[in-house]
């Protein structure tokens, strides 16, 4: 078992609507001072790692270290506009049961697998590559924030139907690439929390997941404040 914190910021009264458009204004308004708020190297590159800050279209939400960082920036927020926020404390555990998830503009490709992807024609085959990279999206999560599953203990199951969004533009440092996006439900015997990013361009708004079974977030505690700077 793991804990987890989240906060979850909509800054109001603002005029952006896209993650890059949030991004941009966070790291500006910092100076682009916290490697965190944009995952860059000081000297050159970009780390690859599970991103603790994530962007929305809405705004922005921090993860254990990045919750902590966004804390100690609200003032620095609040100088600025009326804030919105969902404070979000839970567990990740493995569970003798298999809540159901959606994930929303799921990118699953690198362009390793992407290759496999193409070269795997048909339906079912095509669904238990997807199952798999979707296991190594969830175990990858949680390493980053400390939590230890046992080898082979994850089991994922796509239901439904898959839904397929098409080519979806992700913009880098040094280039515009398209990838494949999905939405796609599916169950797990793990308990995860709402609103995490899964697969690539997390941190960019890709890949949100929701939680459809309630017994598997039961132990959350959720709190909506609105705040502004006179409070």
């Amino acid at each position: 078992m793991a804990n987890i914190k989240i906060l979850n910021i909509q800054p109001q009264n603002l005029p952006y609507r896209t993650p890059q458009q949030w991004r941009s204004w966070l790291n500006d308004l910092t100076e682009w001072q916290h490697e965190l708020l944009h995952n860059h190297k000081e000297v050159g590159g970009e780390h690859y790692r599970y991103p603790l800050v994530q962007y929305r279209h809405n705004g922005f939400l921090g993860i254990n270290e990045g919750e902590t960082l966004l804390m100690q920036l609200l003032p620095l927020l609040l100088a600025e506009t009326q804030l919105k926020m969902d404070v979000q404390r839970d567990e990740i555990r493995m569970l003798d049961t298999t809540p159901q998830y959606s994930l929303y503009n799921w990118q699953p490709f690198h362009a390793e697998n992407y290759l496999l992807w193409q070269n795997t024609k048909g339906l079912i085959e095509r669904i238990e590559l997807l199952q798999k990279i979707l296991t190594g999206h969830i175990l990858g999560f949680c390493r980053a924030i400390g939590f230890a599953i046992p080898d082979k203990s994850l089991k994922v199951k796509l239901i439904g139907s898959l839904k397929e969004l098409g080519y979806k533009k992700f913009s880098t440092q040094n280039a515009e690439l398209w990838r494949l996006s999905f939405d796609i439900a599916f169950e797990a015997n793990i308990q995860l929390p709402q609103h995490i990013g899964l697969g690539k361009g997390v941190s960019k708004g890709k890949g949100v997941l929701l939680c459809h079974t309630s017994a598997s977030i039961n132990s959350k505690t959720i709190k909506t404040v609105s705040v502004s700077q006179n409070n």
